[in-house]
């Protein structure tokens, strides 16, 4: 009978062992598993990581590139309201100098239309002709230049087409110029080289003004 338990506890031990053993190497493969699992999730994390890090570089350098772009289309823009701002100022600044010279250009023409009423005034020469042309000639050729700019002028006048009106007009301004009138003189020589570029009177003109330089 003390055999008996004897071997009974005997494979009580030997099953506690057993099942402890069991117990154990179950245990093991849990946590090799668990560790496989969270190696694997570790694995997969850092793969994320990088995935998502790469992405973010491409995001970067496309925001990089965006900025770039805003930059270049904002000094494009900032030159081109640079060019349009000296464009701008360049007209208003060729008005204004066009407005200046058109007011010195009408006040010499009413400077010039007083000296011609100014010369009217003189006494009047009894004309040896009808033409005032011819009388013109007769006072141009004795110096009286204050009269024959006054006859020359009435011939222009009269006969807006004569053949003469060359030689009148370039006369008056010979007139002028030894009267030392010169800016008066310039303008009739240059009405001369305008309306008659073909005339001699018109190379004479030429030569006058540039006697004058």
């Amino acid at each position: 009978m003390k055999n008996q338990t004897l071997i009974l506890h005997f494979f009580l031990v030997i099953g506690f062992f057993s099942l402890t053993a069991c117990l154990e190497t179950r245990t093991s493969i849990q946590e090799t598993e668990q560790k496989k699992v969270i190696q694997e999730q570790v694995v997969q994390m850092q793969k994320s990581n990088a995935d998502q890090g790469n992405r973010f570089n491409e995001l970067s350098e496309g925001i990089r590139s965006l900025n770039g772009r805003v930059e270049a289309l904002e000094n494009h823009n900032q030159i081109v309201a640079q060019d349009k701002d000296r464009a701008k100022k360049s007209q208003e600044e060729e008005r204004s100098e066009n407005a200046k010279k058109l007011a010195l250009f009408q006040e010499e023409l009413v400077k010039l239309q007083n000296q011609i009423l100014e010369l009217q005034k003189e006494p009047k020469v009894k004309p040896s002709t009808a033409n005032p042309f011819d009388t013109a000639q007769e006072l141009f050729k004795n110096t009286d230049y204050k009269k024959a700019i006054v006859q020359f002028q009435k011939y222009r006048e009269q006969f807006p087409k004569g053949k003469q009106m060359p030689e009148a007009t370039y006369k008056i301004g010979v007139s002028f110029q030894e009267l030392g009138m010169k800016d008066e003189a310039r303008t009739f020589f240059d009405e001369v080289i305008s309306r008659y570029p073909n005339s001699s009177f018109s190379k004479s003109a030429k030569g006058k003004l540039k006697a004058k330089k």
